[in-house]
């Protein structure tokens, strides 16, 4: 009779057991459910290769990028007109793509004002699969309280979610983000066309050719080093923008840009299009800062002073560097006149074929002296390449006015071609080739210390002594 009664009593035990898992599993079950529904979901979702358009309306205005794939950039179709930040379209785009919330904050929400939709940023992406009518909308609110998220919604939905603060941040863009920092966004070897003029005179108009020399349009028809033409564009296309000022100003005074002390002009190319822009360049935005100005979408900027120096460079540093183009295979004497800095006049016999050298009728080679003829082939040296010192293409030389020195050379085939220094001012030489200006100037200093022409005449001369 116990054992029954107890057999009872374990089978109600049991089933109130039973009744309270059953209870205990409905509640967790609910629980999970009502997690799942405020927890992470997945808001939007598609492949960004398929991303045709992006729109982006906020309190800067409305903004239209269509991607390009021949150029494989995004590019502005709408609004303001400026050099469009590719890197900050493609940010956007690959954020929106596989977009996640956090939690949902509310769901159906009644008044979504709350969380700073009666003014989101709203955006589109346009995907070939969805075409033009069903874009994927994203809205954007107000960053947390704490400043940890987001608030979101989704095109046809009132629910109010969190997205995370990166995203958000990526999503909320300043116009002045989506505008491109580069003065020049392309690679140096694809810069085609160079122009600078300074306080209304030109300063060099420079080409590339096809291939990839540069020719000196203006001014002179001096000789370029490619060398440092490709140096200055390498620094030239690095730079970018402090930040931007102002766009369309109407008072261009107050930056010092009514007059421009510097104006470039620039063309290249960019994959399969072509590109130009005009930079000015203005008065001083700080101590180490000018302000510039983008004419053709007039955007007012900041850029450090360092970074463009190179406006600074004078037209010397890019052209070659010596009074002539002169190869000593091609002479058979030098006739030099330097009365002027040095009390110097003398004459070398050149044959380099056969290796014979004079000077003044003193057979050098047949001395069999190895010095002296190093010191023969410093002198011939310094005078086919002797350097100029500045250039000065507006000058305007008498070319009939009587030289102070002369370099005289003398082809194997009999012609003639002197160079004569003029004086216009004290110390100081027009280059003359022939009676042609050369748009180049010397200075007496290249004609003093090592290295110099009176210098290697007179170690040659004291060896030979």
């Amino acid at each position: 009779m116990k054992q029954f009664k107890w057999v009872i009593i374990l089978a109600a035990a049991a089933a109130i057991l039973t009744v309270v898992f059953i209870f205990v599993d409905k509640h967790t079950q609910k629980e999970k459910e009502r997690e799942a529904i405020g927890g992470p979901q997945q808001l939007i979702s598609f492949e960004p290769s398929q991303t045709d358009r992006i729109s982006v309306d906020n309190e800067d205005g409305h903004f239209e990028f269509k991607w390009n794939p021949d150029e494989a950039e995004w590019q502005l179709t709408a609004g303001d007109k400026f050099n469009v930040n590719s890197y900050a379209i493609a940010a956007i785009c690959n954020y929106l793509c596989n977009l996640k919330s956090l939690k949902t904050v509310s769901s159906d929400c009644a008044d979504t004002s709350i969380y700073g939709f009666d003014h989101p940023v709203t955006l589109k992406a346009y995907t070939t699969d969805t075409g033009e009518d069903h874009p994927y909308t994203l809205y954007v609110g107000d960053h947390t309280p704490t400043n940890n998220a987001f608030y979101a919604m989704i095109e046809g939905s009132n629910d109010v979610f969190t997205i995370s603060y990166e995203a958000g941040s990526i999503f909320c863009v300043a116009k002045d983000t989506l505008k491109n920092m580069y003065l020049f966004d392309t690679f140096s070897n694809l810069v085609t066309y160079y122009k600078q003029t300074r306080d209304g005179e030109l300063v060099a108009e420079m080409t590339r050719a096809e291939d990839y020399s540069w020719n000196l349009n203006a001014p002179g028809t001096y000789s370029v080093q490619k060398a440092n033409i490709d140096n200055m564009m390498d620094i030239l296309v690095r730079v970018t923008v402090e930040s931007y000022v102002a766009e369309h100003p109407t008072d261009l005074k107050q930056y010092g840009l009514d007059n421009p002390h510097d104006i470039l002009v620039l063309k290249g190319k960019k994959n399969t299009s072509t590109m130009e822009e005009e930079i000015w360049f203005g008065g001083d935005a700080s101590d180490t800062e000018i302000y510039g100005y983008f004419k053709n979408s007039e955007q007012v900027f900041r850029v450090k002073k360092a970074n463009v120096s190179f406006l600074n460079t004078k037209l010397s540093s890019y052209v070659y560097p010596y009074c002539a183009e002169i190869a000593a295979a091609d002479l058979s004497a030098i006739e030099a006149d330097l009365s002027a800095a040095a009390d110097l006049h003398f004459k070398l016999d050149v044959d380099t074929e056969n290796a014979q050298y004079s000077l003044d009728g003193k057979d050098i080679t047949a001395l069999h002296n190895d010095k002296a003829n190093t010191l023969f082939q410093n002198l011939l040296r310094s005078l086919i390449m002797l350097q100029f010192t500045d250039t000065a293409p507006y000058a305007k030389p008498d070319p009939e006015a009587e030289a102070a020195m002369f370099i005289k050379f003398t082809y194997k085939d009999g012609h003639e071609r002197t160079l004569r220094f003029i004086e216009f001012e004290t110390n100081n030489y027009y280059v003359m080739d022939d009676s042609k200006y050369t748009g180049l100037t010397i200075r007496m200093n290249r004609f003093e210390g090592t290295g110099s022409i009176p210098y290697n005449y007179q170690e040659l001369m004291n060896t030979l002594k």
